[in-house]
């Protein structure tokens, strides 16, 4: 007589495989690059806004009914906030703090604090 069938089994739980993934390291990797994630958000958004991404890829293989899994952990960091700047195009195509059609304004020259006034007042 043959074996009988086993009973389908139902899932398992995704987060005991991510603890026995790589003995541990995938799920402790996770956990620290979760928390600089976090921690990068807080400081680049301010009072603002910010984005990032934790990336968590697997990779699977089977042979001869092995299975290999393979995994890869990515943090796309938020972008800092950068100041703009303005620039005037100039006739050559190149850029330039100073708008070339723009009139030069005089030279500075220094003014010297006209003297105080001294009034008396008597009084009543």
């Amino acid at each position: 007589m043959g074996a009988e069938p086993k009973p389908q089994e139902g899932p398992r739980s995704f987060a005991t495989f991510l603890v026995d993934l790589d003995d541990g390291a995938a799920h402790s990797e996770l956990s620290g690059e979760l928390n600089r994630l976090v921690a990068l958000l807080a400081e680049r958004a301010g009072n603002g806004k910010a984005k990032g991404k934790l990336i968590f890829e697997l990779a699977f293989e089977i042979e001869k009914g092995h299975v290999s899994v393979g995994y890869d952990v990515r943090l796309k960091e938020p972008q800092r906030k950068r100041a703009g700047d303005v620039f005037f195009v100039t006739r050559g195509h190149n850029l330039s703090r100073q708008d070339e059609r723009q009139l030069d304004l005089p030279k500075v020259r220094e003014v010297k604090p006209a003297e105080p006034e001294t009034r008396t007042v008597e009084a009543q």
